[in-house]
């Protein structure tokens, strides 16, 4: 796993994960400590009341739908997008196939679960592309 510099100077790990596979953790019995520590903002909004849990349930929904999105305009099966595939394609200047569908599947994981580079500018920056 990759470790990037995020706002504020915050360590993040570039998303989505590479240990991410068939739409879950591919090493949740082992996983890093970082990880068992991690709290994404939607459930630290449910734990304030700020959101309730059908909101919470709806976010996660969407995301499953603009990750089903960003997968098949890549021509990916279900959980092959994790950040291997994505960086490996931006680094290689290959096309990602409908854009716009994987910058909106970033973009809305960003907002909600803190991803970092969450624009295609920001990962053809990262990957020195840019």
């Amino acid at each position: 796993m990759t470790v990037v510099e995020r706002e504020h100077g915050r360590p993040g790990l570039l998303q989505p994960c590479v240990q991410f596979r068939d739409g879950a953790c591919g090493c949740y019995a082992s996983r890093p400590q970082a990880c068992a520590d991690y709290r994404c903002e939607l459930l630290d909004e449910y734990a304030a009341g700020a959101r309730t849990l059908a909101e919470c349930e709806a976010v996660v929904v969407e995301l499953r739908a603009r990750l089903a999105r960003a997968e098949a305009a890549m021509d990916l099966p279900k959980g092959g997008l994790n950040a291997d595939v994505l960086y490996e394609r931006v680094r290689r200047d290959q096309p990602l196939g409908d854009d716009d569908a994987v910058v909106q599947y970033l973009a809305f994981a960003a907002t909600h679960f803190q991803a970092p580079a969450a624009d295609l500018a920001g990962l053809r920056s990262l990957v020195g592309r840019g």
